[in-house]
């Protein structure tokens, strides 16, 4: 899956968002930092979606791309996983 992200670069760092998921931010004090936990935002904010089983649509802006390399709803199941 791909997404598009705006990535902001400040004096703290970089941030992050992806607008075609409303509320998904995330940020790092660096580039590659920011986009890797936009990364694991987006996995998040796709498995919240699903547990909830909400829809939703949002403009995206052109901006840059982001490839998830791993499933969310996997990515989700083995975070969890860690966390017991």
């Amino acid at each position: 899956m791909m997404y598009r992200v705006v990535l902001i670069e400040s004096d703290e760092g970089f941030s992050v968002s992806c607008p075609a998921l409303k509320g998904c931010h995330s940020q790092g004090n660096t580039r590659e930092e920011a986009l890797e936990n936009v990364r694991d935002a987006i996995r998040e904010w796709l498995a919240s979606a699903d547990d909830e089983k909400s829809t939703f649509s949002v403009t995206e802006e052109e901006a840059g791309v982001v490839s998830l390399t791993e499933d969310p709803l996997a990515y989700q199941s083995r975070v969890r996983g860690e966390w017991q």
